[in-house]
């Protein structure tokens, strides 16, 4: 499904823009979720989930990279599509390189979920809440030292998109392995519940991200699973 959704996307974006922008479509790409759009940030992590070796990165130049497929993810496609570089993972920039970066950064992390005790059966990854709250230190630590205004940050966070693509670990990885002490979702909530839980909590972090200035979103829906 997810995969169907990126495509969709990214013919979309060449009927509308088949020639190589001259000028980027959009200030930034922001990029949140799992491992179908991590560009690198598990590689600096303690955690299974981690992908940088071969076969991993064969069809990407310069090999692994830290992203959970043999070349690009959606993200990578998007980026290119709206004229922009690929989207560099937060973990993997010095203080330096996040104050200078202006063109979006990647929070995703491969095995997390929109719940924080999502995937840690695999060790550690960035929860949603996590990626939000990085997300706010980058407008304010990193974004703030480059505009001269509020209005200024505010007018180049409106117009960069947003993509996020997260919940299917919180079924695969979580939900449907229930175990005692680390994954009690399914011993708590009913397959209705839950649902109507992790829209709830990720309602709450999409409008954290608005009230810290973004304005355009992508949001994938999650594959079927059954």
């Amino acid at each position: 499904m997810e995969k169907c959704l990126i495509s969709t996307l990214a013919l979309l974006l060449l009927h509308l823009f088949p020639a190589k922008c001259e000028k980027p479509l959009a200030p930034a790409l922001y990029v949140f979720g799992d491992s179908l759009v991590d560009s690198g940030n598990n590689n600096f992590l303690v955690t299974y989930a981690k992908v940088n070796y071969t076969p991993y990165g064969i069809d990407f130049p310069g090999g692994s990279t830290g992203r959970f497929t043999d070349g690009k993810t959606g993200a990578d496609f998007l980026a290119q599509l709206l004229g922009l570089p690929m989207v560099p993972p937060y973990l993997g920039l010095s203080e330096a390189q996040k104050s200078k970066t202006l063109t979006g950064v990647n929070y995703a992390s491969g095995s997390a979920g929109i719940l924080r005790e999502t995937g840690l059966a695999l060790g550690k990854n960035l929860c949603m809440k996590e990626q939000v709250k990085m997300f706010k230190k980058t407008v304010q630590s990193y974004l703030s030292k480059n505009f001269k205004t509020q209005e200024d940050l505010s007018q180049y966070l409106s117009k960069a998109i947003f993509v996020v693509s997260v919940g299917s670990n919180d079924y695969i990885n979580n939900y449907l392995q229930p175990q005692v002490g680390i994954y009690n979702s399914s011993l708590t909530y009913t397959a209705e519940q839950f649902g109507g839980l992790l829209v709830h909590r990720l309602k709450k972090y999409l409008t954290d991200l608005y009230n810290f200035g973004a304005r355009k979103f992508i949001v994938y829906g999650i594959g079927s699973i059954g």
